[in-house]
């Protein structure tokens, strides 16, 4: 743990080799996103720290955020995993230590088998210079997941949000030491940044510093998004299952 009172715990990214971009997989041509998209407010309580103060469980964290996201598109209010829930599931995605996770591989996982009650349907990279697809994908599929090489200038901006009670963007703080690898979840934005959850709150991180900082993005893709079939917004299931990696079901 940090002096900060959290940990991290996201591993360096990993691409799988035969996985196309997002946009290689949509059936038509995805329209331009709308210029801010609100945050939704999270199903089933707030966002939640998720033991992400004890654990580096922080990708866990996001996947719990990204059900609650979702369920609040559709309006539908899901039972929230509990601390000890959360702590279960990581251990198990972990084998045992707090040795934190692999994104890309998690994500995997999650397709393969369910975690706290859900499956995705699928799961593709965003390329890190691309800011409309970012919008894209949190405004036409409800969400990105972000891994973060985390400076301490974040912690620091996330401290001052949390004293004063105003949104305190991440920026880029030249020089500032790197803490470690972190997850957060894009679930909105706005002109100057995207609303990220991490730590149980709505943080703002600005284009700059996503273009410094960020090393993966991922466009998880719920169940309800394959439900609503094709059209331009619509994926081409059958090519992308091809491509993920394959794990057998826990």
């Amino acid at each position: 743990m940090t002096e900060y009172g959290h940990k991290y715990g996201k591993l360096p990214a990993q691409r799988p080799p035969m996985l196309g971009t997002i946009h290689q997989y949509v059936t038509g041509k995805l329209p331009t996103p709308p210029p801010s998209v609100n945050i939704p407010s999270p199903s089933g309580g707030p966002w939640g720290m998720d033991m992400n103060d004890k654990l580096g469980c922080c990708v866990v964290a996001g996947i719990d955020h990204l059900n609650a996201a979702w369920d609040a598109e559709v309006k539908e209010s899901s039972a929230r995993p509990s601390d000890p829930q959360i702590a279960a599931e990581y251990y198990s995605l972990t084998g045992g230590p707090d040795s934190g996770l692999v994104e890309s591989t998690t994500l995997a996982r999650w397709a393969a088998s369910p975690i706290f009650g859900t499956k995705i349907a699928g799961y593709a990279p965003i390329e890190l210079h691309d800011l409309i697809g970012m919008q894209q994908a949190i405004s036409f599929y409800g969400g990105v997941m972000f891994g973060i090489a985390l400076p301490q200038s974040a912690e620091q901006q996330y401290g001052e949000q949390q004293q004063t009670g105003r949104v305190v963007p991440w920026t880029v703080i030249p020089s500032s030491p790197l803490l470690g690898g972190h997850c957060v979840v894009g679930v909105g934005y706005r002109p100057e940044g995207v609303w990220c959850v991490t730590w149980g709150d709505i943080v703002l991180l600005s284009y700059p510093f996503l273009a410094k900082y960020a090393d993966e993005a991922w466009c998880p893709l719920s169940q309800q998004v394959q439900q609503r079939g094709a059209g331009p917004t619509g994926i081409d299931f059958a090519s992308l299952r091809m491509d993920m990696p394959r794990l057998e079901a826990a």
